[in-house]
């Protein structure tokens, strides 16, 4: 729901991430949140060449450099900035972000 809590503005730490669910389209999804380069950013966790989880539900979206997000599936590599996709299936398909908005307490869901 809009403005709902999804975690403390502390986590999660740099290089990680966290799921948690919002309703897309009149049903609940699978989305995550992670931190890179000190932002934070979150996507459904759908890959944009297969609607399948990122990833093989261990909760670890990133490449081992943790520099790209990466479909374990798949192989398709995207850019954890904006989620655009820089190689792989589904070149040129981003994934789809969750709006958040971050305080000095909470990430929340944006209040669309």
């Amino acid at each position: 729901m809009p403005g709902e809590v999804i975690c403390p503005a502390a986590a999660p730490p740099e290089g990680e991430s966290l799921k948690f669910r919002v309703v897309r389209g009149g049903r609940e999804v699978e989305a995550f949140l992670i931190r890179f380069e000190g932002e934070h950013r979150a996507f459904l966790n759908l890959c944009s060449h297969l609607p399948l989880p990122l990833d093989s539900s261990d909760n670890d979206f990133f490449t081992l450099g943790r520099q790209y997000l990466i479909c374990k599936t798949h192989g398709a590599v995207y850019g954890p900035a904006d989620g655009c996709c820089v190689s792989g299936p589904g070149s040129g398909r981003p994934l789809k972000p969750v709006r958040i908005v971050v305080d000095s307490e909470f990430v929340r869901l944006h209040g669309e």
